[in-house]
């Protein structure tokens, strides 16, 4: 019998954002864990291919960093790696609540006090790097500072992502610069020895850059985070390159915090749970929860659209109103017959003619009458009534789908849990990783 491989890290998502995110996260680290750091994104990447999870995906870390003004009136970056204002959840949710309690939305990125900012300066929270703002954007070092794409020689001398990567940060730029050479060479690019590979971002929303920071203004503090390699063409280079981004998190982004359990080992990390509905798609028996009814029914159901995962037909859960279907399984349908071929629907485009809208009324219309069920075939198409004249773009006029109708019979004894409630169910996602693990 093969034995399960222990996890000692892994990355946390939510659909629902940061918060939810840190709370599962925190779930898995217990009292003697941590939620890992730029550098421990590091460490994992140097013991890693770049094809792995360390690699693939994009974290977001509690190292900080802060922009505001020294004691002497200049401009200064301070990173804290896992130390300082935003190292709690109380302390990250009170820097970004300047931007997500504004009502007007006007506010923009994080902000700690200036008592908070000459404290870390001072070394009150522990060692923390202080890099001087002009150095990183003086005249003639770059074109487009916190923009442009950086090789790895200028990364290597760039101190501002020295302090973001950390005490292996050279070790690690040299590794992404080889890898990123091989690559190259791999795609007949050439003998490229001084890629390109890196991005270093600020925050898009409230830039460094035409900060023009004045004697009592709030210190911005971020989060850092730091992209997945992907194949990026820029205007440097006439073919793509072997690029990820660092920079800051901002409120809106995305979310996945790497949590480290008591062994504290970095040599690899599990991509945790990212796909909720696939999940389910693939376990679905073992997340079926009892119902008030005990027989199978035909009569009982409602009219509406089904899926199949596998060899197995699935009732929808319904939609309210002119949407998009849902596609969460709710009960499995224990007999199918077809009712007739497929049928044209047409239906008008409500909003955004790439989302496929409609209502379920709509679709009943058209059905025989002893169907009670109905899957689309094939993708929808957008139709354009009136040709389209050279240089002008005309709008869609609908969209049409094939439609197969069914006569069915449901198992409504059991419900299939919803993905919503899946995602925050920490011990059965566990467990669900486990299994598949």
């Amino acid at each position: 019998m093969k034995e399960t491989k222990k996890i000692l890290s892994m990355g946390f998502h939510h659909q629902d954002g940061f918060v939810p995110a840190w709370k599962q996260a925190s779930q898995f680290i217990g009292k003697t864990g941590r939620i890992g750091t730029l550098p421990d994104v590091v460490e994992a990447r140097l013991h890693t291919d770049p094809w792995s999870i360390p690699w693939t995906r994009y974290f977001t870390t509690l190292s900080a960093e802060y922009f505001g003004l020294s004691k002497e009136g200049k401009r200064i970056l301070i990173v804290a790696h896992g130390i300082g204002p935003m190292a709690t959840i109380d302390g990250i949710l009170k820097a970004y609540s300047h931007e997500f309690k504004d009502k007007t939305r006007s506010n923009r990125g994080g902000r700690i006090s200036i008592e908070e900012f000459r404290e870390l300066e001072n070394g009150f929270y522990g060692p923390v790097t202080i890099v001087d703002f002009e150095e990183v954007v003086k005249v003639g070092k770059y074109d487009y500072p916190f923009i442009q794409n950086l090789r790895e020689r200028d990364a290597l001398n760039e101190e501002l992502l020295l302090a973001r990567f950390g005490s292996r940060a050279r070790d690690y730029i040299k590794l992404h610069g080889e890898f990123a050479t091989k690559y190259h060479t791999e795609n007949n690019h050439g003998t490229i020895l001084n890629p390109y590979i890196l991005k270093m971002g600020d925050a898009d929303n409230c830039g460094y850059l035409y900060r023009d920071m004045k004697e009592g203004d709030l210190p911005l503090a971020h989060l850092l985070s730091i992209g997945a390699l992907a194949n990026v063409y820029h205007e440097r280079s006439s073919v793509p390159g072997l690029i990820c981004d660092v920079g800051c998190h901002e409120w809106w982004n995305g979310i996945r915090l790497l949590a480290i359990g008591s062994e504290g080992s970095i040599t690899d990390i599990h991509q945790g749970v990212e796909d909720v509905s696939g999940l389910i798609h693939r376990n679905w028996q073992l997340l079926t929860k009892p119902t008030k009814f005990s027989s199978t029914s035909s009569s009982e159901i409602r009219f509406g659209p089904i899926m199949n995962i596998g060899d197995e037909w699935f009732v929808q859960y319904p939609k309210i109103g002119e949407k998009m279907d849902t596609y969460e399984p709710e009960f499995l349908v224990a007999e199918l017959e077809n009712i007739g071929g497929p049928v044209e629907f047409r239906t008008t485009i409500g909003g955004y003619h790439g989302f496929f809208k409609y209502g379920v009324r709509e679709v009943k219309t058209l059905a025989p009458v002893n169907a009670n069920a109905y899957c689309l075939v094939g993708d929808p198409e957008i139709v354009y009534e009136e040709e389209q004249e050279e240089g002008l773009q005309k709008d869609p006029s609908y969209h049409c789908c094939l439609v197969q109708f069914f006569r069915i019979k449901v198992d409504i004894s059991r419900r299939i849990m919803r993905a919503n409630e899946l995602w925050n169910n920490y011990s059965l996602l566990m467990k669900l990783i486990e299994k598949e693990d």
